[in-house]
């Protein structure tokens, strides 16, 4: 096996960043997911950014979390 951090590196090297479906996930989901893959570091959000846009708060519970992360 690899680390997450050889994962990430060699999703990182691929010029075709690979999609997060839509039909699987929720749309804001794949958004997030889409954001942190994007390989500048000066065009990507912070993970603070990410937080205050994506917050999490008011989802603390499973079934709303399912929500956050399904298209259900």
């Amino acid at each position: 096996g690899c680390s997450l951090i050889e994962l990430w590196e060699t999703v990182m090297e691929l010029d075709n960043l690979p999609q997060v479906s839509t039909e699987a996930y929720s749309a804001e989901l794949a958004h997030l997911v889409q954001l942190c893959m994007i390989k500048d570091p000066k065009e990507r959000p912070t993970a603070g950014e990410l937080l205050k846009r994506f917050s999490l708060k008011g989802r603390a519970s499973p079934e709303q979390l399912v929500k956050f992360i399904t298209c259900k």
